[in-house]
């Protein structure tokens, strides 16, 4: 009987030092393999993602970008950009309220022609067929020089992605156009290439908002050779103009860095004896500091007619310069500024929509010819805002995409882990290892 009750008790403590065995035995195994399922996981999930940016940036960007060697100069521009695909037009008419376009005023390139010359007589294609790449043309600034026209505008280059200043020919009155090459080229963006004599020379104020700078430049060897002259403000200002009025110089631009400025919808004042500053600031700025639609962000250079000065401005209410604003100017003074809208309106293309500035044109400059008419430089766009939205929905949709596959994915794994507990493993192989140990401990001891 003892020795029965021994034999007894001698298995069921041999029975359950075997269970605490392997039930603590399987612990370790088992939590290398948690650590490893989590690995792969962690390894999934970034290649995932990896695969999701790699996808994006070979949709959103050009192939051509940063290699130019195997790509002809040709085919280098007018690509998509999100931009837009700016061009621009010449305008005739009796003052600058009664503009109308080129191909009103039947102008023809040349007895050979097929057709006269119509809007939009710049293009992108225009500066990149004569070897300059670019994607679009915008912001033209007209100067002039006898009977030869200038125009300095804005080049987005499709190679770095940013604004040059270009400038095109004209010895036909502004009909058609020849484009000379960069005038300026900067490490950073350069746009509004605002033109004008002061004291015999010749100087350009470029938009360079991007380095926090207002620069103004002196032509070295007009019109392709300019020197930095200095920088007139430390200010990211947009879209400046001067205005010489009633002996001193007046400054207008947009500073958007500034807190609480409301973007496309500000507009400060500056004045000096010289437009090479010093400059002070206005006492009532910000002069305008609300609604984008209101034209407060500059469009243009400010002009006179009937002794009367006029400011452009940009109305993006809609959307970025959808379409240009004119104001009577009635003050301006040190202590003062009062202007007031006026009824301003371009002749519409027969194409509607469809024509090369049917949906959005944000950039007017005037001037009057020596025979007494006037001319004016539009730049126009015939989409909202390039290819942006497509490429922001792309990201959008590859992000939401990818983030949902990696929760599905985690919630899966959570459910198995659930649905099957660590302990159903453990005890289940337990088992099978007790059982195993324990015949053969009987089978031993009978």
């Amino acid at each position: 009987m003892m020795e029965e009750t021994t034999e007894v008790v001698g298995k069921n403590s041999l029975h359950k030092n075997v269970n605490n065995h392997h039930r603590y035995g399987y612990l370790p195994h088992y939590g290398r393999s948690s650590s490893v399922r989590r690995f792969v996981f962690f390894i999934s999930c970034f290649g995932l993602y990896a695969l999701v940016a790699a996808t994006y940036a070979w949709l959103a960007f050009p192939p051509h970008v940063g290699r130019t060697d195997h790509v002809p100069s040709s085919s280098l521009g007018c690509r998509e950009d999100n931009e837009g695909s700016w061009s621009i037009g010449v305008y005739y008419g009796d003052s600058p309220f009664t503009l109308k376009p080129i191909e009103t005023v039947n102008v023809w390139r040349n007895e050979s022609a097929a057709w006269p010359v119509a809007n939009p007589v710049l293009t992108c294609a225009s500066l990149t067929n004569s070897g300059f790449p670019s994607n679009f043309v915008a912001d033209p600034f007209l100067y002039v020089q006898g009977d030869t026209f200038y125009l300095f505008f804005e080049n987005k280059n499709p190679i770095t992605l940013q604004g040059d200043i270009a400038v095109a020919e004209s010895t036909d009155k502004g009909a058609t156009w020849k484009p000379l090459g960069i005038a300026l080229d900067e490490p950073w963006h350069l746009s509004f290439p605002f033109i004008f004599n002061y004291n015999g020379q010749i100087y350009m104020m470029p938009e360079s908002n991007q380095i926090g700078e207002l620069r103004l430049y002196r032509a070295v060897n007009f019109p392709l050779s300019w020197k930095l002259e200095k920088v007139i403000l430390q200010k990211p200002l947009v879209d400046s103009t001067i205005i010489h009025h009633q002996g001193n110089y007046w400054l207008l631009g947009s500073d958007h860095s500034r807190f609480g400025a409301k973007k496309n919808g500000q507009l400060e004042i500056w004045y000096s004896s010289t437009p090479l500053g010093p400059w002070k600031p206005h006492k009532k700025n910000p002069i305008y500091n609300g609604k984008r639609n209101v034209g407060a962000r500059n469009g243009g250079r400010p002009f006179s007619h009937d002794g009367n000065l006029y400011r452009v401005g940009q109305d993006c209410g809609e959307n970025y310069g959808k379409r240009i604003r004119v104001f009577k100017i009635e003050t301006l003074s040190k202590e003062e500024y009062r202007e007031v809208q006026v009824p301003f309106s371009l002749e519409a293309s027969r194409k509607g929509k469809n024509s090369w500035n049917g949906l959005r044109q944000h950039h007017l400059v005037v001037r009057q010819l020596s025979s007494g008419g006037y001319i004016g430089v539009i730049d126009g766009d015939r989409v909202t805002s390039g290819d942006l939205f497509h490429r922001v929905l792309l990201g959008y949709v590859s992000l939401a995409a990818s983030v949902t596959v990696v929760l599905l994915l985690g919630f899966l794994l959570g459910i198995v882990n659930c649905i099957v507990p660590s302990t159903w493993c453990m005890n289940y192989y337990a088992g099978k290892r007790t059982d195993a140990l324990t015949d053969n401990g009987f089978s031993r001891t009978s």
